[in-house]
């Protein structure tokens, strides 16, 4: 894509990209939702309520951005959050 925008911030069917998987999520029941960001933390403005950003420093590919979400403080239940394809529920 040749643009400014972040890839994930171009809208497919009326919704930024990044929020199709989010809801789907959020829908499915997911008690926890991170979404992982470069620092410029260009997703934040988009996320709903709730959903949690992680940043990660530098791209570094998938295992990266599973690290930087896993990395965020435990959910206030203690238990440690399980995390796949970047998404995180307890």
């Amino acid at each position: 894509m040749r643009s400014q925008t972040p890839k994930v911030l171009h809208e497919l069917c009326g919704r930024p990209m990044v929020l199709w998987p989010v809801a789907a999520a959020l829908q499915a029941g997911a008690g926890r939702v991170i979404v992982v960001d470069s620092p410029e933390r260009a997703l934040q403005a988009v996320l709903p309520d709730g959903v949690e950003l992680a940043v990660q420093p530098r791209p570094d590919g998938t295992g990266g951005a599973v690290m930087a979400a896993w990395q965020e403080p435990h959910p206030p239940t203690g238990r440690r959050s399980s995390c796949s394809a970047g998404m995180c529920r307890s």
